[in-house]
């Protein structure tokens, strides 16, 4: 009996750590940054052109979702100039348009696999605010989700 019922509580006691875990911010040089970065990168250079890097102003997981808006530059920190981008200089985007090369992304793990579901460039506002809280609100309180 006193055996079950430490298997019961080492049961509950781990699963609740389960529940109260909090978003958090993969750290520099982790795999997990790692993965989330690259899996952005070959959209942003479709957007910006490549090579880039990020900047990462804000990155937040909550198990399988996380979100990230990212500044994007140059390899070095070189700045990116708008105007000879492949979105303004093939897709016709005016670059007056785009408040700079910030980023926000919404990501899902999905078999094992972070995938984008969906982004902003050079938002000036809060465009997901609202429609994306339903599944994303825990890595969004500051933002009134």
């Amino acid at each position: 009996m006193r055996i079950r019922l430490g298997l019961i509580a080492s049961i509950f006691f781990s699963l609740s750590g389960l529940c109260l875990a909090a978003p958090f911010e993969p750290p520099r040089g982790s795999e997990l940054r790692a993965e989330l970065l690259n899996t952005f990168r070959p959209l942003a250079a479709f957007d910006l052109g490549a090579p880039i890097e990020f900047r990462v102003l804000e990155l937040s997981v909550d198990g399988d979702i996380a979100f990230a808006r990212l500044m994007a530059q140059r390899p070095g920190g070189a700045e990116i100039d708008m105007a000879a981008t492949p979105m303004v200089q093939w897709r016709y985007v005016d670059p007056f348009e785009v408040d700079g090369p910030r980023f926000e992304v919404f990501y899902v793990q999905e078999r094992g696999h972070w995938q984008v579901v969906e982004y902003g460039l050079g938002s000036s506002d809060v465009w997901w605010w609202g429609y994306r809280c339903d599944v994303f609100g825990s890595l969004l309180p500051r933002y009134g989700c």
